[in-house]
């Protein structure tokens, strides 16, 4: 603008209205070349972790699971555990002691669909949860009090945490105050999320689902 007004008169207006829109457009082009540019970089490192974390990380199979899978396995879905005893980790306090189980194929969701009393059973049969049987109870009260937890989370958008946590919580509150603020960080505490909800900004803060595995 300095040499325009300075030399107006050895310039063109046609070639300076030309030039300042040059200008302006190399403004964009720029933070355009910029952004491109750091997109660039972002993804060459995301190729560089990838390539170090398949080099460098220690292969998790044990020196005996080397057998090699049958060809086209699984076909059926049949599923047999026998005096099954497992831990997160080697050494580990086991979580499941000596479980034996024999699952047909095709009956796991129907096995799911039993323990819940969607199905209909036999006048013989029982299902007891911590000693209750389920088959002498309503099932309506059966479905409140078993909680069936998917891998896949649904959350209430445009809810603070503790809505998400206890959805029903006010109407609940208004007959018996049963869930506290106390109890559901004391039911945080033992699943080892509290110090994360107190990092999102505690209970009053809204769900960020970045935050949160989505498993």
């Amino acid at each position: 603008m300095i040499l325009v007004v300075k030399l107006r008169s050895q310039f063109s207006s046609q070639f300076v209205a030309l030039a300042l829109i040059s200008v302006i457009y190399f403004s964009q082009f720029l933070a355009l070349f910029i952004q491109g540019w750091t997109q660039l970089e972002t993804s060459f490192s995301a190729v560089a972790r990838v390539q170090e974390f398949c080099g460098a990380t220690e292969n998790e199979n044990l020196p005996t699971e080397a057998s090699p899978a049958p060809e086209h396995w699984p076909s059926r879905g049949h599923i047999a555990l026998e005096n099954l005893t497992a831990s997160y980790a080697l050494g580990a306090e086991p979580v499941l002691h000596g479980v034996t189980l024999d699952i047909l194929a095709g009956a796991k969701s129907s096995l799911m669909a039993c323990l819940l009393r969607m199905l209909e059973i036999s006048p013989d049969s029982h299902i007891r949860f911590d000693g209750v049987d389920v088959a002498t109870l309503p099932r309506q009260a059966v479905r409140v009090a078993v909680a069936v937890i998917p891998q896949h989370p649904f959350f209430l958008r445009m809810a603070n945490i503790r809505d998400n946590l206890v959805p029903r919580r006010g109407e609940r509150q208004q007959q018996q105050q049963q869930h506290s603020d106390d109890k559901i960080l004391s039911v945080l505490s033992r699943l080892k999320m509290r110090d994360a909800v107190e990092r999102m900004g505690g209970l009053d803060s809204p769900l960020d689902f970045d935050w949160l595995s989505q498993g």
